[in-house]
């Protein structure tokens, strides 16, 4: 369980810069907290498109894009 949350969270972690979301959570206005973050990550973790998320990151390195459709944090 540990392992597969550890994978999504790094996924998810990924997406979250490629797309901009803020992560810091040091307490400025857009910050995401840390109960929005474990949602977040909880919704990642029952998400079966770990490769699709992985290839598009892959292919997106280093840009800012919109999130798939199929992201569930979208």
């Amino acid at each position: 369980m540990f392992d597969k949350l550890k994978k999504h969270e790094g996924l998810m972690q990924e997406m979250f810069q490629r797309t901009g979301v803020d992560i810091s959570n040091d307490g400025e206005a857009g910050a995401m907290s840390a109960n929005e973050y474990r949602t977040s990550l909880i919704r990642c973790s029952q998400c079966d498109c770990t490769d699709e998320c992985r290839k598009f990151l892959d292919a997106t390195e280093g840009k800012r894009v919109a999130a798939p459709s199929y992201c569930r944090n979208r």
